[in-house]
């Protein structure tokens, strides 16, 4: 990371506004440095940084990637950073933003990235992975394709991915080594995405982890959304092969897309 993940809110509202006028202008590298002098790099975020806009930024803070703080309990922001660091090598993880589209119709939910996919900064990197295999074949994306356009196709099809988890300690990529867990925030995701009409789970212990922390603390309709299990396209899952787990997504994602 070039710049900062962690800003006052009256900085985050600064950063948005030069992203708006770096949209808007013609003169993209005068906001870019403007940004940068701030500790904002938008490619420790993404690696197209041309159509990169408020909402984004604001995608990050809900996914817990950007972080914003109270001035008055704490104005140094580099300092947070440092504790973030300290905290990682300690096996302190933190998760990825969603991938979602104004007109996602379903989210599906992991629990957190595996220790490839935290290296590649991607979903389900891990070659082993059915995730993208399964893509493939129930949506017609191709797993050969880049990160980018898979992204991109997935987000056509009305797909959105994200986690339960925001940050926890683990060791590894297994969940069982997960512990002292923070879920997203998903009421705020669910305001702004209001198109959801259910929610699927890579997996049961991203369900377990979902009716945990997050449905309780739900409010008006998303705690009304279906809940769907679908079984996990991790590799070590080998109650099903890989034909099964395609036709059971297939069978039940078809119904809301």
């Amino acid at each position: 990371m070039k710049g900062r993940n962690c800003f006052t809110q009256n900085e985050a509202e600064q950063i948005k506004q030069l992203l708006q006028q770096k949209i808007a202008s013609g003169n993209q590298k005068r906001f870019r440095d403007q940004l940068r002098s701030m500790g904002f790099y938008i490619s420790d975020y993404v690696r197209f940084v041309d159509g990169f806009s408020p909402e984004d930024f604001d995608s990050f803070v809900v996914g817990g990637n950007i972080v914003i703080i109270n001035e008055a309990t704490n104005s140094n922001s580099q300092q947070l950073d440092i504790n973030k660091a300290q905290a990682s090598s300690n096996h302190r993880i933190i998760g990825f933003p969603p991938i979602v589209s104004d007109n996602a119709r379903v989210l599906i939910l992991g629990t957190m990235p595996g220790a490839d996919s935290l290296a590649r900064n991607e979903y389900y990197a891990n070659v082993n992975n059915q995730f993208w295999h399964i893509m493939e074949s129930i949506c017609g994306i191709s797993k050969n394709e880049n990160y980018a356009e898979r992204i991109a196709r997935l987000k056509d099809k009305g797909i959105a991915i994200w986690d339960v988890l925001q940050t926890c300690e683990r060791q590894g990529s297994l969940d069982e080594n997960i512990t002292d867990v923070k879920p997203n925030d998903f009421n705020t995701f669910f305001s702004i995405y209001l198109t959801i009409k259910a929610v699927f789970f890579n997996g049961e212990k991203a369900r377990t982890y979902y009716e945990a922390y997050v449905q309780p603390r739900l409010i008006g309709k998303p705690s009304t959304l279906p809940l769907i299990i679908l079984p996990s396209t991790n590799p070590a899952n080998t109650k099903n092969t890989l034909i099964q787990k395609i036709t059971i997504w297939h069978e039940k994602l078809l119904v809301f897309l």
